[in-house]
């Protein structure tokens, strides 16, 4: 190669580095234009209630001197999905953030082309350092495009006046034991979590035990909210279901009680992205650094919300625990893997429906 193209090339690199640089506002900008857009949408699933949405949005607005008028969806994933792809293909985007998403859910709205690459770091690192520390636990592609501000784990979780604690069952195997035949809950939607064990069990051993569970007669709930619901609610004297559901049955003061997996456990990160289109990107992207990095400290006053900079609290604690004595934890943390899950997913779909 002749030296005048290896220094064109070099050149053209650092033409486009320097327009990306210069392309990247400041976060003073950000701010400015966030006053002038005043209106946030967000659809996103956790947290959902009317007076931790109110809370948040009141210390946003305090915090950098706001006056932004918030409309919140506590949608689901898949839902807010479907919804801002199919708007983004009509060129009319209305939401400004997405959420709640797993790996999953996000790898299906980046491969649908609504958003881009954004320098979080560079525009937000100094004022929310705790972003870096979200931005290391991100899954490789999503670097730059999501962020994780959740953890959501599975777990077993029991009414201790309907069976008592020794007896509630210790590993996710368990729950292929026909002993335990109708007398346990789980999610009706693929039988989730089960999908992620192919992480740990590989694609067969994840439909295999699969396949045994559905055969073992479990009580179906629409989600994982709903199969804390009818522990709590004496339906069923055990399930499998989030953390932070059996938490906020907890502070309802409803009879949960709540274990992680002493085998395998379920977990994946929710996130936030802005897609690409969003009728209001300053305020969207300073809320989503803003409430990954800080404001879910209020929102955790108000429901359990569990992040994953947390590295100190009581789930965190309890996963390290749990580890260390053997357990497994799932993760995505490569291309394949969402794959398997995938496929996964799609093949318990069919076998839930009666078609496998």
């Amino acid at each position: 190669m002749k030296l005048s193209s290896i220094l064109f090339g070099l050149a053209t690199l650092l033409v486009a580095e320097n327009a990306v640089a210069q392309s990247a506002p400041t976060f003073d900008q950000i701010v400015e234009g966030a006053k002038k857009e005043g209106k946030l949408t967000a659809w996103v699933l956790t947290p959902a209630k009317p007076e931790t949405t109110k809370a948040l949005i009141d210390a946003f607005n305090k915090r950098f001197g706001l006056d932004t008028q918030l409309e919140w969806v506590p949608n689901s994933p898949v839902t807010s999905n479907t919804r801002v792809i199919a708007e983004a293909a009509g060129g009319n985007v209305t939401v400004d953030i997405v959420g709640g998403g797993n790996e999953e859910e996000v790898n299906v709205a980046l491969k649908a082309g609504i958003m881009k690459p954004y320098p979080w770091l560079e525009v937000f690192g100094a004022q929310f350092p705790a972003l870096k520390t979200l931005e290391d636990k991100t899954f490789p592609d999503f670097k730059g495009v999501a962020i994780p501000y959740y953890q959501a784990v599975w777990g077993v979780g029991w009414n201790p006046n309907l069976i008592a604690d020794a007896d509630v069952p210790e590993k996710y195997t368990d729950f292929a034991d026909p002993k335990w035949s109708g007398k346990f809950g789980h999610n009706s939607f693929f039988l989730s979590p089960q999908p992620m064990l192919t992480n740990v069990l590989g694609y067969d051993g994840t439909i295999a035990l699969a396949k045994s569970i559905i055969d073992n007669h479990p009580v179906y709930s629409r989600g994982s909210a709903a199969a804390s619901q009818d522990v709590s609610n004496g339906v069923v004297p055990f399930g499998i279901f989030l953390y932070n559901h059996a938490e906020q049955a907890k502070r309802a003061n409803q009879p949960v009680k709540f274990k992680l997996f002493a085998d395998y456990i379920p977990a994946a990160y929710g996130h936030l992205f802005v897609p690409d289109a969003a009728p209001h990107p300053n305020t969207a992207r300073l809320f989503t650094a803003w409430f990954a990095a800080e404001g879910y400290k209020i929102a955790a006053e108000y429901e359990p919300i569990s992040s994953p900079a947390d590295t100190e609290g009581p789930l965190s604690k309890l996963m390290e625990e749990r580890i260390a004595h053997g357990a497994k934890r799932t993760a995505f943390k490569t291309d394949q893997d969402l794959e398997a899950s995938a496929k996964a997913r799609a093949e318990i779909t069919l076998m839930l429906s009666g078609q496998k």
